[in-house]
């Protein structure tokens, strides 16, 4: 009985955060919902972390907040993180030739201009 509560409140967590952004524990409308302490509200929120790379928490003062990731949202993180990793290797590479990477400089950033 208390495994067929867990298992539709995971599902009904899922579905939640296609509506939500971010899910807390402390959420009032969720806990009345399924009836259930705050820890338990927690440790389901942990459990669906656990199975899914796309769900992190989020520390807010002292509280924590669960958040799905989108792949869109991923992707372009990793996206500015690579771009900020060439730029600070062409800002390097010009310290020790600034004729010839100011060039290649330019094209990089004109590509950057293009596509975003």
């Amino acid at each position: 009985m208390a495994i067929d509560k867990k298992t539709k409140a995971l599902f009904r967590l899922m579905k939640l955060f296609l509506d939500k952004k971010e899910i807390s524990s402390y959420d009032n409308d969720i806990l009345s919902e399924f009836g259930c302490s705050s820890k338990t509200l927690e440790r389901y929120l942990k459990d669906l972390e656990s199975l899914y790379s796309h769900i992190i928490t989020i520390k807010k003062s002292r509280k924590k907040v669960w958040k799905l990731i989108r792949v869109s949202e991923y992707s372009v993180k990793s996206l500015f993180k690579i771009v900020k990793i060439l730029l600070k290797s062409l800002g390097m590479a010009q310290e020790l030739d600034p004729e010839n990477t100011q060039r290649d400089r330019k094209v990089v950033l004109f590509q950057g201009e293009i596509k975003g």
